[in-house]
């Protein structure tokens, strides 16, 4: 993501470590895709884009400098051939609100933490992600990150069942460099506070979460731990990490996990970003009439931020359905945020909605999109709109 004033920030990528590779140099031991200089196993190319959203796919081995791949003597599963590789998906919304959904194939899933030292075989490390900003040449860190540089956000009182409505935040100063977050290392909600109108945000699921800051590798003349700093090239600066000790999803060859990304510029963050991380980890139930919960049948993808509108045989329909917003879930209210809506195998263009009986026009906050399947297009909407009520859907063939 790119600020107005050219501020770029990253959550970076997957990366492991396998001190079997170290050769006198820690780049050898450390896999990454930032390691691929030559582009060897990157790949990167949009999926899907319509007016409702764009799908980017990303697939990349983990190397490391010398364009190994890590840990190819154990069978991984992966698709791509031997050794530990990745697939990334981002779902990108019209409000700039887009979910990442990552996938490590690695045979050593099982054994696989989060994050430590400790990582002679047969423990292992598997990262999803870390804070990055990088900045314009002729910049320090300073000039674009605040020292104050992170607000952080939990969602979860002392117990897992106590879920905290509005939230509670604290903001962590660099100076002197944090060497832990304290009671807010269970934060599942980052807001990192660049010099910038927009300010970049990541959520992620509450449960088995724990943020902390870069540990520093030197001296840190510029606060944040930097690399490559210099007038003609800018600089890298690493912020922290979001750790994961739940997966979203683990089998015996694959680690996967989601996150909740985007900007604000909104006056209280706290207020604005609480309600979304709730739409999303406890999405309002879709209900359907002649329609009976069922534990094999998904009808909201946290993957996707998107309802799948649950049916029987394909093409154009009248569907009606409900989102059914609980005022007091565990304490919590659930909210009806900016909406995806996806109906698989429509096929034929041309859709008319209407919300709670008003007949709702196409344009800037209701968009259409369809999306090219093995079996077929599916229909996929995307709404503007917040609702603390339950709103009634009802789709019908529309006007090409």
């Amino acid at each position: 993501m790119v600020t107005e004033n050219g501020i770029k920030f990253s959550t970076l990528a997957a990366e492991t470590y396998d001190p079997r590779n170290f050769h006198g140099t820690g780049g050898a031991a450390s896999f990454e895709p930032g390691m691929d200089r030559e582009g060897r196993y990157v790949r990167a190319w949009i999926e899907h884009q319509s007016d409702a959203r764009i799908v980017v796919r990303i697939r990349y081995a983990l190397a490391n400098n010398l364009y190994d791949i890590a840990f190819p003597d154990i069978p991984s599963g992966s698709p791509y051939g031997q050794g530990d590789w990745v697939d990334e998906w981002f779902y990108i919304y019209p409000d700039g609100v887009h979910t990442r959904h990552m996938k490590i194939y690695t045979g050593l899933a099982p054994v696989s933490r989060p994050f430590g030292f400790d990582r002679e075989p047969p423990s292992v490390v598997h990262e999803f992600m870390e804070l990055n900003v990088r900045g314009l040449p002729g910049r320090k860190p300073t000039d674009d990150i605040d020292i104050e540089a992170l607000t952080l956000i939990r969602l979860l009182g002392d117990h897992t069942e106590n879920l905290l409505k509005e939230g509670v935040s604290t903001t962590i100063s660099y100076k002197p460099y944090p060497e832990g977050f304290g009671e807010f290392r269970d934060a599942s909600i980052i807001l990192l506070n660049l010099k910038s109108e927009y300010k970049p945000f990541t959520i992620g699921l509450p449960y088995g979460v724990r943020v902390q800051p870069y540990s520093p590798e030197d001296d840190l003349p510029h606060v944040f731990q930097t690399w490559g700093y210099s007038e003609r090239r800018g600089y890298s600066s690493s912020i922290g990490h979001m750790l994961n000790f739940w997966h979203y999803r683990r089998t015996d060859n694959t680690l996967e996990q989601v996150y909740l990304h985007g900007m604000t510029n909104a006056e209280n963050p706290v207020k604005e970003l609480v309600p979304l991380a709730w739409s999303w980890v406890v999405a309002p139930r879709l209900q359907m009439e002649g329609f009976k919960p069922d534990y094999g049948v998904y009808t909201y993808d946290t993957a996707q931020k998107a309802y799948i509108v649950p049916r029987k045989g394909r093409g154009p329909a009248s569907l009606e359905f409900e989102l059914e917003a609980d005022e007091d879930f565990f304490g919590a209210r659930q909210s009806i945020i900016n909406p995806a809506v996806i109906v698989e195998d429509w096929d034929e263009p041309g859709v008319e909605l209407k919300l709670n009986g008003k007949t709702i026009e196409q344009g800037k906050d209701f968009r259409v999109g369809y999306e090219q399947t093995p079996t077929g297009k599916d229909l996929v909407i995307w709404l503007k709109m917040k609702s603390d009520k339950t709103v009634r859907f009802s789709l019908s063939p529309g006007k090409k």
